[in-house]
């Protein structure tokens, strides 16, 4: 999956500002703050963003502290409005009137080990408490605990690897002795094989919840697509199966192609997840359409002539009848685009993960649906219905232009055309 796809043209200044801010390895999320910042002081000052200067900009800086604003939101203002005038407008010798506001900063309250150890007592489970310590010994965010893996511990080393964490980087957490005894303990219990923690207890006897509204963990799927994807590429560019055409050729360079690969680790890659709006039918039946069907049914090959190949097509972009056509192509076009729907050896359409992996997908499921058991209501008893109660037969419908009585006598379908069966007729009167 691609990342933020632009299908609106973009102000030639705001995407020179973008490529600004890239190539000087600015991250995603900053980049949407910077052009956030800007676009509140032109809005404000009803200024296009051209037309911006210093004094202006420490105009809108006395707005927001008259309106205010925290000292970090001013400075994220100003270091956004800096960054647009020196670099993008190329006016750094006005930069410097614009200040950035010192911030008064407390000593953080610091707990003793007494008060820190109570804390994790109050953790539920063995799971949480050895989460909890892991988060508060080595100085972790909730993201990298819930993304630590088993291969990520070095006893050796007394380190703990922290994969993709704030702005995108790998870095290495240290581990005190008491720290590494418990995730020993842990791992003695519960066995796990990737990840550190997993969804159900420690003994195999229940199953733990997870939050209200939760369905997948959308950043971590985000960053693990975007690893593998990273990784995959650059195996096959060093094993030279990567060939680039056209506008991509410039990547054909070993130098470049690093570049680039660098520049998109550094990108907020959107996994997005939503619930459907008509329901798990509506989603099942749309996949279906994708897994379980061909590129093209042959219903709509409406002529070959050994040279081309002449189907029905339907575009979206019109209305009313012309939207349905007809399209030819030459025959080895046809199978290209055939050929790009099939996938290649060792993909699959549909991959299932955790409880419904092929490796475990029988045995997980039956342990989850015990433990699920007491959980499920007892289905509703199903009556035999009396003759009292059965409703009659509805006769038939009447027929939508005459009004009188109509006799279905046969479904006509696409494939039904293909040998047609002679049918009696009957009267409809």
């Amino acid at each position: 999956m691609s990342n933020i796809e632009k299908t609106q043209p973009i102000h030639p200044l705001r995407q020179r500002m973008i490529e600004d801010m890239t190539l000087r390895g600015i991250s995603q999320a900053s980049q949407s703050g910077y052009i956030r910042c800007v676009r509140n002081c032109c809005a404000h000052l009803k200024l296009a963003p051209g037309a911006l200067t210093a004094e202006d900009v420490r105009g809108f800086l006395l707005h927001l502290q008259a309106a205010s604003v925290s000292v970090s939101g001013i400075n994220s203002h100003s270091t956004a409005l800096r960054f647009f005038l020196r670099v993008t407008l190329k006016r750094g010798e006005e930069v410097d009137r614009i200040p950035i506001l010192r911030e008064h900063r407390r000593m953080p309250v610091v707990f003793t080990p007494e008060e820190v150890a109570r804390i994790i007592a109050c953790a539920p489970g063995l799971k949480y408490r050895t989460a909890l310590s892991v988060t508060y010994g080595a100085g972790l965010r909730a993201s990298e605990t819930a993304s630590l893996k088993v291969s990520n511990i070095d006893s050796r080393t007394m380190t703990l690897a922290i994969e993709q964490g704030k702005g995108y980087e790998d870095r290495k957490a240290k581990l005190s002795p008491q720290l590494l005894e418990a995730l020993r303990k842990w791992w003695q219990i519960t066995r796990p094989q990737v990840w550190l923690f997993r969804s159900l207890s420690p003994d195999g006897k229940r199953w733990v919840d997870c939050r209200r509204g939760f369905f997948l963990p959308v950043r971590v799927l985000s960053r693990l697509f975007r690893r593998l994807t990273c990784e995959r590429l650059a195996s096959l560019k060093a094993a030279g199966k990567l060939s680039f055409h056209g506008d991509l050729a410039q990547l054909a360079d070993p130098e470049a192609f690093t570049s680039f690969l660098k520049s998109q680790r550094r990108r907020d890659w959107v996994v997005y997840a939503k619930r459907p709006f008509a329901g798990p039918d509506q989603v099942l039946s749309y996949l279906a359409r994708y897994t379980h069907r061909i590129a093209i049914s042959n219903s709509r090959i409406t002529a070959y002539d050994g040279t081309r190949v002449t189907f029905r097509v339907k575009d979206y972009r019109r209305e009313g009848q012309a939207r349905f056509a007809s399209m030819t192509l030459a025959a080895s076009e046809f199978a290209r685009r055939f050929l790009q729907h099939i996938l290649p050896n060792g993909l699959h359409r549909i991959r299932h993960v955790g409880l419904l992996a092929n490796t475990q997908r029988r045995a997980a499921i039956a342990k989850a649906r015990s433990l699920l058991a007491d959980r499920m209501p007892p289905p509703d008893p199903i009556s035999e219905p009396t003759p009292a109660t059965q409703m009659p037969a509805p006769g038939p419908a009447p027929c939508p232009c005459c009004g009188g009585r109509m006799i279905l006598v046969e479904l006509v379908t696409p494939a039904s055309q293909l040998k047609r069966r002679p049918q009696e007729r009957r009267d409809s009167s």
